[in-house]
């Protein structure tokens, strides 16, 4: 089974008061990040809709643009 790239951390989590970082909370991936940016994109064009099947179509799709970007991201930093 592949690992599913997921971009790390979306916000990194700033130190605290102390100077210490608290690394077991990073937050969303950067792939939920760019699934929801598509999610809003997507719904603010077209509509909400309250057809199921539509919105799980929908979903995966952002997740595949997410994936994407991701994809596209990492071959630009290897300089393919």
């Amino acid at each position: 089974m592949s690992v599913r790239n997921n971009g790390g951390p979306a916000f990194p989590v700033s130190p605290l008061p102390s100077g210490s970082v608290d690394v077991g909370k990073t937050g969303m991936s950067l792939r939920q990040y760019y699934a929801g940016q598509a999610l809003a994109g997507a719904i603010a064009s077209m509509g909400l809709s309250e057809d199921r099947f539509f919105l799980d179509r929908l979903a995966a799709g952002c997740l595949m643009a997410a994936d994407s970007v991701l994809a596209a991201e990492k071959k630009e930093t290897q300089g393919s």
